[in-house]
Formats: C-alpha cells, sequence, structure tokens
C-alpha cells in the first residue's frame, strides 16, 4: 500500500483566534499558517496552552456552548480547515492496540479488504507515532500535527525523528510541532511561535545557531510563568438512559457492521470476545458453584429442611433460574465489564477513536459498537456457564447425600423442562437479552465518553458498575413486585 503524496498549498491554520479561559487568555488573535514544505514550530512554558490550541483547531476540544469537554472554555474567531487537510499525533496517541501495523495504516486508506503486510505492532513511543503519522499520510492528508513527537526520546532517537520530519517536508508535507526541545526546534524549523503566558505571540525566523535560539527562549522563559487557566476537569454527565441508548444504538449499526468495513468491526468484536470470554467463563463456572453451594448450606442449616431430597428436586430448578440472570450479570458487569471499560477507556483517553473520526473512520460501527456486542454476547455465554454449574452443584449434592439419589435426580432434571414452557419462557427469555444488553451498553456508554486523561477511566468503569447493578436490581424488583402485593 503506498502513501499518498502531499500537495504544496498553504493550509490556514487559524485566522485572529482567541481562546479565553475563566482566568486568562490562552492567545489572543491568533494567525496561523503553513506551507506545504515547511515546518511551524510552536514553544512555550508548559502549561501555557499548547496542547489545548491543537485540540480546539482539530475540533477535539470545544468551547463553552458548543461541547461538554471543559468548563469556561470559550473560542472566538475563525478556525482552518484542519479536520479535513490535516492529522493530529498526540503525544500518547498509539493507534488501536489490537491491530496489527498494516490494519491501523489502512484505517487511514480506508480500504474495505486491507492487504495483509507484515505482523507486526508498533511497541517504542516513537514508533508509535510514527505509524500514526503514516496512518495520516495513507489518508491523503497534506498536513501532519505532533504534540511533543521527543517526549521521552533520547539524543539519538530525536535525531532520527528529525530526520524524518525533515523527509516529509522534502516530500511537500505541511508540519506543525509542539516541542520543549531546542535541538529539535533548530534541526527542523523554518519559523518558531512562542506562545507566552499572556497569551500573546511571538514569531522568530531568524537564526543560525542553536545557541541562538536557545538564547532567544530563554529570554522570554524567563518571564512570568502562567497562572492557572481555572478550567475545570470533564464534566461527565451520564444521561439517565446512556445505556439503553447504547445498546440501540449497537444494534442500529450492525447493518454498517457488515457493510465495506466489516473486517475492523470483526476485529473489534474479536478482540471483545479475546480479552474477556476465556477468563470470564471460568470465573463464571466456579463462582456459580460456590453459589448453589452456599445455598445449600444455608437452607440446610436453618433448621427448617432435613434432607437435600426435600427442596432440590422441586425447587432447586427454580433457585438457578430466578438466581442466574441478575446475579451472572452483576458479576460480569463487575469483572468483564471492568476489563472493557479499562481498555475500551484507555484508548478514549489517548483520544484514539476522535483521531479515527478526523480521518472519516465510523468509529460507531467499527469499534463501540462491536465492543458492546462482544460484552453482551460474553455476558449472555457467562450467564449460561453460571446457571449450568449451579445446576450441576445442586445435582450432584443430591447425588451424593440423597438416600434415593435416582428418583430425586430424575425428578429435579424433569423439573428443568416446566421452564421451557410459554410461561416461563416469557419470563427468563426476556431477562436473557436485557440484561447482558444493559451491562454492554452502560459499560461501553460510560467508557466511550470522553475524558481528559487515564484517573477518568476509573472514575467511568465505576460509575458503570454501579449503573448497572443499580439497573438490574431495580428491574429484578419490578418483576417481584406483583408477587408480593394484596
Amino acid at each position: 500500500m503506498g502513501l499518498h503524496r502531499a500537495n504544496t498549498s498553504t493550509v490556514q491554520l487559524c485566522l485572529d483566534l482567541t481562546i479565553q479561559t475563566p482566568k486568562r487568555a490562552l492567545v489572543s488573535d491568533l494567525s496561523l499558517r503553513v506551507d506545504g514544505g515547511e515546518t511551524l514550530v510552536i514553544m512555550g512554558p508548559s502549561g501555557v496552552g499548547k496542547s489545548v490550541l491543537a485540540k480546539v483547531l482539530f475540533g477535539i476540544e470545544s468551547g463553552r456552548g458548543k461541547g461538554r469537554w471543559v468548563d469556561g472554555l470559550t473560542v472566538n474567531g475563525e478556525i482552518g480547515p484542519l479536520r479535513e487537510r490535516g492529522v493530529l499525533v498526540p503525544q500518547s496517541g498509539a493507534g488501536l492496540d489490537y491491530l496489527w501495523d498494516w490494519e491501523n495504516l489502512a484505517l487511514g486508506a480506508g480500504e474495505s479488504s486491507p492487504t495483509k503486510g507484515a505482523d507486526e505492532r508498533a511497541h517504542s513511543g516513537g514508533e508509535k507515532r510514527r505509524l500514526l503519522v503514516d496512518r495520516g499520510l495513507a489518508a491523503g492528508r497534506e498536513l501532519i500535527w505532533l504534540d511533543e513527537p521527543a517526549a521521552g526520546l533520547d539524543i539519538g532517537r530525536t535525531r532520527e525523528l528529525a530526520e524524518r520530519l525533515n523527509q516529509l517536508k522534502a516530500d511537500g508535507i505541511a508540519l506543525v510541532v509542539t516541542t520543549h526541545r531546542i535541538d529539535l526546534a533548530h534541526a527542523i524549523a523554518d519559523q518558531v511561535v512562542f506562545v507566552s503566558p499572556s497569551g500573546s505571540i511571538e514569531t522568530n525566523v531568524s537564526w543560525s545557531e542553536e545557541s541562538e535560539l536557545d538564547e532567544w527562549l530563554s529570554e522570554r522563559l524567563m518571564r512570568a510563568a502562567p497562572e492557572p487557566t481555572g478550567l475545570s476537569a470533564t464534566r461527565q454527565r451520564f444521561p439517565l438512559g446512556i445505556g439503553p441508548l447504547t445498546a440501540i444504538e449497537s444494534l442500529a449499526a450492525l447493518p454498517r457492521m457488515l457493510s465495506s468495513r466489516r473486517w475492523i468491526a470483526k476485529r473489534s468484536l474479536g478482540a471483545t470476545w479475546k480479552l474477556i470470554l476465556g477468563r470470564g467463563a471460568l470465573f463464571h463456572f466456579v463462582v456459580g458453584a460456590i453459589t448453589a453451594a452456599i445455598i445449600y448450606v444455608s437452607i440446610r442449616t436453618s433448621g427448617g429442611v432435613t434432607s437435600a431430597t426435600r427442596w432440590i428436586p422441586s425447587f432447586g430448578m427454580e433457585i438457578v433460574m430466578r438466581v442466574t440472570q441478575p446475579l451472572a450479570a452483576i458479576l460480569a458487569g463487575a469483572s468483564s465489564g471492568a476489563a472493557v471499560s479499562s481498555w475500551l477507556g484507555t484508548m478514549v483517553a489517548r483520544e484514539e477513536l476522535k483521531g479515527l473520526r478526523a480521518l472519516d473512520v465510523d468509529t460507531r460501527s467499527a469499534v463501540t459498537a462491536p465492543i458492546a456486542l462482544g460484552l453482551a454476547s460474553a455476558v449472555l455465554v457467562h450467564t449460561l456457564i453460571f446457571g449450568v454449574a449451579m445446576a450441576a452443584m445442586f445435582g450432584g449434592v443430591i447425588v451424593a447425600l440423597s438416600d434415593a439419589a435416582s428418583p430425586a435426580l430424575g425428578a429435579y432434571l424433569s423439573s428443568a423442562t416446566d421452564w421451557l414452557r410459554p410461561a416461563a419462557l416469557s419470563l427468563w427469555v426476556p431477562k436473557a437479552v436485557l440484561y447482558p444488553l444493559l451491562v454492554g451498553g452502560i459499560t461501553v456508554g460510560y467508557a466511550s465518553a470522553p475524558k481528559p486523561g487515564s484517573d477518568a477511566v476509573g472514575t467511568a468503569l465505576t460509575g458503570a458498575i454501579i449503573r448497572s447493578t443499580i439497573a438490574i436490581v431495580a428491574i429484578e424488583l419490578l418483576l417481584l413486585l406483583p408477587s408480593v402485593l394484596p
């Protein structure tokens, strides 16, 4: 698969742009443009707002009234066509971690049947950022914006990075790089823009030695450090219907999952199963057997029942059918759901999905819907395993402890057929579908919400477990209500 060569046209990044926080301006009346084959380097002290500027220009960070990412951010002025003509390579970006490198590149190129390449995945930070650069080139983008590409790189790797960027520039690609590294800026920059703590902009296009650039920057860095922005963290407001809504969206995305890019949906679904299906199966089997044993011991020691044959043949299967669905679904939300939430939430915190949407990838049908359906199907399988383990434990109790094991076991197995009658089917079949979809929908809904960083992943995980548990318990109580009312 060849990479598209970009043209050498000019990209207007912004015009008279002002980004205001509650306490200060990040930038004021900023106008930036970069030509093909040119590198613009943006520098400034930490916390001055360089990363926020990139996110605003790419539509990732929205202002008041346009989004909920940050409370109090206002944006005025014109923003250029970076979403259509450029690609953002974030500092922590790595591509979808369950795809091979050639599959990540195929996403950028929009291929419906990608040609298999070497089975390799980027590992180091530099390799991951290079992969995202190549993905943007495969999509035919003419501008690459790299946020702190030299973070964590030693001198040798930084020189390799500079050579790579200069080669892109020679091929006519427009580059924008934010960095603190003066050696990198000197090696690649055609112009350096310094963002001051007051929001003003100073430009330098004249230096010959690295020491001259260092002196120019040092003089400006000696000024007052940036004041706090006054921006609050993401307000993760989760609507009451986030679970059902995400489940419905996942089902609605099924036709698109089977369309020209079905390969990525299959890979997302398969990665979900690989993450949780096997380990969750063993967990639910063991816990199901233990649950049945606890129920037996509790009833046996209560004093009201003296023999297993008194209640297991008649009521054992009813206990299995009534306990299995809510309890297994809650356990799946706390175990399998937690694994999926951490996995997907980390992808969101690294802004992988936003980067794909900027490349016109339908992330709902390609990533989040398959993950939600994969989790739901895994919960269904785990529920069945949990029920089989409970039923097997009760049967084992009869065989081991009953004086008339054969008749009792026959009666116990016969009672299972009662749950195949229409009245019983109407009770447990809808729950067998609803609970897994709720766990999948709530978990993915929380995990896929915008996040300011990795710390928010744990918050979303906890919220998903609590919300799915409350939803399942509430449904069970509503179903039991008619039987206890006079």
